[in-house]
């Protein structure tokens, strides 16, 4: 008999209060995972299965169209697609390529539709999920093995492919809070919608939230695995990160291969054997310097500090320099993508290391003579331009 999970944890008295707004009764256990028995207690004060009809009403209008237009209006243009979707190849940073797939505009709006039910489900995560968290930054994962002397990273080997249609729609219906309020018509049609090509697809907006949902079932494992000991357990996308400030309280390299089998039974059994984990990039760690997911964290005698390394800090800072130099010399058409590409990059860069952006910004201003803030600086540049 499957069991069914479903993670509630109380941050507020205005979300408890949400919860009992929309009939649902808290666990007594509520900070804790809990098996579901009763359903019922999940029924929220919507129909929901008749809205899944609706979208699958229109997804079924536009799944087969071979060739239709749409207006941007906007732009005043009308734009021809001669399918719903596009997919594409990128290469990735250490050899073979990341299949990426555009939908189109009705596409998107479906997806839309479908977060905005998942949101209404599922208000909240475990805390132990990073990744695709409105208020949550990579910067939140990281720190919270700031005092990590032990470190096993685990990647999820090609992890949006590895859900596939049937493993979700299976996943959905042992989550207590669909199970309540969707049939399983409605979660087959869900599964359907929420998929291309018979798995998540890379690029589409709805593939973030239902990966979260899909790795329920492992963080409520996981969860238990690691309550009563010294180790924190962390998910961010496909990566998985277990540590601990006692070095005794991971596996020994010696007994990291069985360790890693004994994840992947578990795995093997919450996900019928379709997510593997990638055997060349697990990574045990141990001392005073450890590196997760690309940033080092290492213990001094002021406490932790952060560091995204000096090569990447030397490239973005390049770019920006570059860019500042382009848009002196007057090329500044269409240079406000570009302008947002840098700056997402030091943002990214500032949450770990501000000191390093501080004293860049010094540098800078006298280089380039300017006041203030080098972003406001940048944007003053590109509109008198182009006025």
């Amino acid at each position: 008999m499957s069991r069914n999970y479903y993670y509630i944890k109380s941050r507020s008295v205005a979300e408890m209060n949400w919860w009992a707004s929309n009939g649902v009764t808290p666990y007594k256990h509520y900070l804790e995972y809990a098996p579901v028995t009763k359903w019922s207690r999940f029924k929220l004060h919507k129909n929901y299965d008749a809205l899944i009809d609706q979208i699958w009403g229109i997804h079924e209008m536009i799944k087969n169209l071979e060739e239709f237009r749409f207006h941007r209006s906007d732009r005043g243009e009308y734009y021809i697609r001669n399918t719903p979707t596009n997919t594409f190849r990128l290469p990735k940073r250490k050899g073979g390529f990341r299949e990426i797939t555009v939908f189109s505009e009705e596409y998107k709006q479906i997806h839309l539709m479908l977060i905005d039910l998942l949101e209404e489900f599922f208000p909240h995560f475990p805390d132990s999920t990073g990744a695709y968290i409105k208020g949550k930054s990579q910067l939140d994962t990281v720190k919270a093995h700031q005092h990590a002397k032990a470190h096993l990273s685990l990647d999820l080997e090609n992890f949006y492919p590895s859900i596939e249609t049937e493993g979700l729609e299976n996943v959905l219906k042992q989550l207590a809070v669909v199970k309540a309020n969707l049939s399983d018509e409605s979660i087959r049609r869900l599964s359907i919608m929420a998929t291309y090509g018979g798995s998540l697809a890379q690029g589409s907006s709805i593939s973030p939230i239902l990966s979260n949902i899909f790795s329920l079932p492992l963080d409520y494992e996981l969860y238990e695995l690691v309550k009563n000991t010294n180790v924190t357990y962390t998910k961010f996308a496909d990566d998985i990160s277990l540590s601990s400030p006692n070095v005794i309280a991971l596996p020994r390299k010696r007994e990291l291969k069985s360790y890693v089998e004994g994840m992947q039974n578990r795995l093997d059994r919450l996900y019928n054997r379709k997510v593997k984990i990638n055997k060349s990039k697990t990574k045990l760690q141990f001392g005073d310097q450890i590196k997760i997911l690309g940033i080092t964290i290492r213990q001094t005698e002021d406490g932790p500090s952060f560091s995204v390394g000096k090569t990447r800090k030397n490239q973005y800072g390049k770019e920006l320099f570059d860019f500042l130099c382009d848009i002196n010399d007057g090329n500044i058409d269409g240079r406000l993508l570009d302008y947002q590409t840098v700056r997402g990059k030091i943002e990214y860069l500032k949450q770990f290391e501000p000191k390093w952006f501080d004293n860049q910004q010094v540098k800078l201003r006298r280089t380039f003579g300017f006041t203030g803030d080098v972003w406001s600086y940048i944007l003053s540049v590109i509109n008198t331009e182009t006025e």
